[in-house]
């Protein structure tokens, strides 16, 4: 076990917070707007299966496109598997657009949320 595993912790904080910020954005509009609440489900699952969680992404085409650079979930993936299997064909510069991606995403779904919740609170209340 290469001594970069004791890092891959905070790899998968990264993926918490990313998570977190989507959880934090779709929670307003969820009392806004029913039809989320049902169109998660679709979407995660669709999502599941573009995060290459126990295949290999693809190297070229579209697919490559999809999976590697429009997923957020891929780069902080991949990085967090090769500070633990190293050569399994993630990137620190990866990692770091991931992370950045990640934080900045946070912050700004604690500035929406800490917005729009007196907003649904007051028309829940009306």
């Amino acid at each position: 076990m290469p001594w970069t595993a004791a890092v891959a912790p905070l790899g998968v904080a990264l993926i918490v917070a990313l998570g977190a910020g989507i959880g934090l954005i779709l929670a307003p509009l969820k009392f806004l707007y029913r039809d989320i609440s049902r169109a998660l489900p679709v979407i995660t699952t669709f999502w599941l299966f573009l995060t290459p969680i126990i295949f290999v992404s693809p190297c070229q085409g579209i697919a490559s496109v999809i999976i590697d650079k429009i997923n957020p979930v891929t780069q902080t993936l991949k990085a967090t598997r090769d500070l633990i299997f190293p050569g399994s064909g993630g990137t620190r510069e990866g990692l770091i657009a991931a992370s950045i991606i990640a934080l900045t995403l946070l912050f700004a779904a604690f500035v929406f949320h800490r917005v729009a919740m007196p907003v649904v609170l007051d028309r829940a209340n009306s």
